[in-house]
């Protein structure tokens, strides 16, 4: 439910974000999701050189990339003036700064909202409490992703597509 409401991620972007990232505990910090990713600024520096402009580092999968980057195009399109990171992208346009530079900015944001939400979710649902439908223990990133997926209450949400039923219940047994 936590990733299904936030702005611009809908019935398949939602999935594959949460497939794509896996398990969020795993990073030890919101920066570490963004390299994850590869949307964090590569550092050049060297002595005393240090330079103003740096490209992304383009480290992680290019599938979760093309997500965000899909997410991020749907914020634009829809232009929801009370989401943060819509109004952080707008304020990075109206700077001038280039189309690829304000995307790579708004999707770096909405990964550490992203994380921050997730973590705080996870940490309010206690597993043990949970009643799952089936007879095997969940662990790690199966067990995040099962637990957001299943109880979440969008109706169009009870059809998954085969890579995510596939990449959740792959490591069971």
């Amino acid at each position: 439910p936590v990733v299904m409401a936030m702005r611009g991620v809908g019935d398949s972007l939602g999935p594959q974000l949460m497939a794509e990232l896996g398990d969020v505990t795993r990073f030890t910090h919101r920066n570490a999701i963004t390299a994850f990713a590869g949307v964090d600024p590569g550092a050049d520096q060297s002595g005393n050189h240090d330079a103003k402009s740096n490209r992304t580092s383009k480290s992680g999968p290019p599938e979760l990339r093309k997500a965000l980057f899909l997410v991020m195009d749907c914020l634009l399109k829809t232009q929801p003036q009370d989401d943060p990171v819509y109004r952080f992208m707008d304020k990075k346009r109206a700077e001038g700064k280039p189309y690829l530079v304000y995307m790579t900015a708004g999707t770096n944001k909405f990964l550490r909202i992203y994380y921050g939400r997730v973590k705080e979710y996870l940490a309010t649902l206690d597993i043990a409490d949970c009643q799952l439908p089936y007879s095997f223990n969940l662990t790690g990133a199966c067990a995040a992703v099962f637990l957001l997926c299943h109880f979440s209450p969008s109706p169009g949400f009870t059809v998954f597509p085969q890579f995510l039923i596939d990449f959740l219940f792959a490591d069971l047994f």
